[in-house]
């Protein structure tokens, strides 16, 4: 349903498919191009850009597991700053390179055990800082998700500011 062009989808329309896939949104030349709305059998949605057919620039897309992300894609995969939501409560927020975490980025577990730092092929690769649950922190270099060059972490101390509480505790 909607408008067509030479026998084609173009412009505004939707579909439904064999498959039980429903489509909603813009169409260029029988692909699906623009802003649109994608809903699966299975109950996966994604609301956003379309390039040729394929998920392309800013999009939501949940899960029928619940899983969700939120961000940039690229020809379908997750590409560029996104936010990623698992079903069991670990989040990631960063950059993605197809469909893998790759750059810099935070990971929160569900325990709130969190990491900061680089990412290659979704594991910990390069510097970083994880803080366990119990707020020690372990900074250094990491290679392939383990931790390869443990780094001193050095409290910042601003002395002025001392000296200011000191003197303000003092007068009491």
């Amino acid at each position: 349903v909607g408008e067509y062009k030479d026998g084609q989808h173009h412009g505004y329309g939707s579909m439904s498919f064999p498959n039980g896939e429903i489509y909603e949104g813009e169409w260029k030349f029988g692909k699906r191009d623009g802003q649109g709305t994608n809903i699966w059998k299975n109950g996966s949605k994604y609301v956003g850009g379309f390039s040729n057919g394929l998920r392309h620039g800013n999009g939501k897309e949940i899960l029928s597991t619940g899983s969700r992300y939120e961000g940039e894609y690229r020809n379908n995969q997750f590409h560029g700053y996104g936010k990623y939501f698992h079903m069991t409560g670990e989040t990631y927020t960063g950059e993605w390179k197809f469909g893998k975490r790759n750059g810099k980025g935070t990971n929160i577990w569900p325990n709130k055990m969190k990491y900061s730092g680089e990412f290659l092929n979704n594991k910990r690769h390069g510097n970083g800082i994880l803080t366990h649950s119990d707020g020690r922190k372990t900074s250094g270099i990491w290679k392939n998700d383990v931790i390869f060059k443990k780094l001193e972490l050095k409290p910042f101390i601003n002395k002025a500011w001392i000296g200011v509480r000191i003197k303000q505790l003092t007068k009491e």
